[in-house]
């Protein structure tokens, strides 16, 4: 199946499917077309009948670093970049979904830092192992560039610290070592030293469920786990759909997405914008002589 995608490899071996994110050359940030085929694997896991373990990993040293803020043209006109962000969001909403709604495990193997909506999908995941090292971090990253953690992260960051920890994590918005997530055994299940390691104890993972559990009885008891979950996360992308636009359309943003490209800082404003995507707008419009 790998030559069915330009973006990910998905590969089968004893009904265990690893899925890998196959754009290493930028630590497999999102492009559309990614996206796209990333909800398309997930989707022919989930239909499959010989598939029933789904092991989700990036190739190269990162596991995923987000949206790619390289394809982001802040000179677009406010529509099109509005369209472009429902675009993206809806992407990962999408994948988030796919991952929640399939009643068989889905793990994820950190094998390097996972950012951005990168990190969202890997909390939307049943477990997550990660490779040890100072480098290998979870960032929500969204702070720093004046956005919104969106594609769920929120809730899922909520459902699996608390309301407290989750809090106290993203307002710096800097992120965690992998050890940090280990040791509370929240976020990261298991540390490994490299990948091959972390694979080989992904699948003895897979095994214990199988040899111990019906796979029935974990795909109904997980249906029963994130069902709550489903409301509050169609208001929460809703929410983020409206905040992210609006965010996007300010000042902050393209500050902090200069400050992303020149590896500097940010100097955001200390005075708080428009608070709707109305208002957010109607700005727009009148900085451009509109109205």
């Amino acid at each position: 199946m790998d030559g069915d995608y330009e973006h990910i490899l998905y590969s089968t071996e004893d009904g265990i499917t690893t899925v890998t994110l196959n754009r290493p050359e930028v630590f497999n940030a999102f492009n559309r077309k990614m996206g796209e085929e990333l909800q398309s694997a997930l989707e022919c896991f989930k239909m499959s009948r010989d598939e029933w373990f789904c092991i989700l990993t990036g190739a190269g040293k990162a596991f995923c670093s987000g949206e790619d803020l390289k394809n982001i043209d802040l000179d677009l006109p406010a529509g099109e970049q509005a369209r472009n962000t429902c675009e993206a969001l809806d992407s990962y909403q999408g994948i988030v979904y796919s991952i929640l709604g399939t009643p068989k495990p889905i793990v994820a193997a950190l094998n390097g830092t996972a950012a951005g909506a990168g990190l969202s999908i890997a909390l939307a995941c049943d477990e997550r192992f990660a490779i040890s090292g100072d480098k290998n971090m979870l960032v929500p990253g969204f702070g720093r560039i004046g956005l919104v953690p969106d594609a769920g992260m929120v809730p899922l960051l909520q459902r699996l610290v608390g309301y407290r920890r989750a809090k106290e994590w993203l307002e710096p918005g800097f992120g965690i070592s992998m050890k940090e997530a280990c040791d509370s055994r929240d976020l990261v299940s298991t540390l490994y030293d490299n990948t091959e390691t972390m694979l080989a104890g992904v699948k003895e993972y897979a095994l214990c469920i199988r040899e111990s559990r019906s796979l029935t009885e974990f795909g109904s008891t997980k249906i029963l786990m994130v069902e709550g979950m489903m409301d509050i996360l169609d208001k929460i992308f809703y929410l983020e759909l409206e905040l992210q636009t609006r965010l996007e359309l300010g000042d902050d943003f393209r500050e902090g997405l200069a400050a992303f490209k020149e590896k500097r800082k940010p100097n955001f404003n200390r005075v708080i914008g428009p608070l709707t995507l109305y208002e957010a707008l109607a700005d727009e419009a009148e900085k451009a002589g509109g109205v």
